[in-house]
């Protein structure tokens, strides 16, 4: 079991209570559907598909709690505090100075996977294949900013009840 899903999992699961389970490609993209799942790990050399369901992520919370408070470790087997996501494309630091174009390709390529990873967990579907990673950034911006007036909303309609 990857941490880094549960966390990503976990983050989801606090936001949309309907979703019950998600799942993870091999390349780290997620889905609350399967058969989205299936069908991009098709694409892929490793499909193996990772399921993590909401009971999954509470079990995992609730032996970390007491692992934590006998021994320090985590479900990963990882002590608090360790470095954990070092090798990550989050923390690594990619030269943009042009002096390596392989280096500037692959930020560029974990950016846009990283967007395509963020669209799909808002609209529940892959953007076309074309899209550019502007578009992705103004159709993501957008619908991010849909669903925080409807929480908005949804918060000054509670106010006035």
């Amino acid at each position: 079991m990857n941490k880094e899903y549960l966390e990503r999992a976990k983050v989801l699961f606090a936001k949309e209570e309907t979703v019950r389970t998600l799942y993870f490609t091999s390349d780290g993209n997620m889905f609350r559907a399967e058969h989205y799942a299936m069908g991009w790990a098709n694409g892929l050399a490793d499909k193996k598909i990772e399921t993590i369901s909401r009971t999954l992520v509470m079990a995992a919370d609730i032996f970390n709690e007491k692992a934590a408070g006998d021994s320090g470790l985590q479900v990963d087997g990882s002590t608090e505090g360790a470095a954990g996501n070092a090798g990550s494309p989050e923390n690594s630091t990619g030269g943009t100075d042009g002096s390596d174009s392989t280096q500037t390709n692959s930020s560029e390529t974990d950016e846009k996977a990283a967007l395509v990873t963020r669209y799909i967990e808002l609209y529940d579907t892959k953007p076309n294949h074309m899209t550019g990673v502007e578009k992705l950034k103004t159709q993501i911006a957008t619908k991010e900013a849909e669903l925080k007036a409807a929480e908005i909303a949804a918060e000054n309609n509670k106010a006035t009840s």
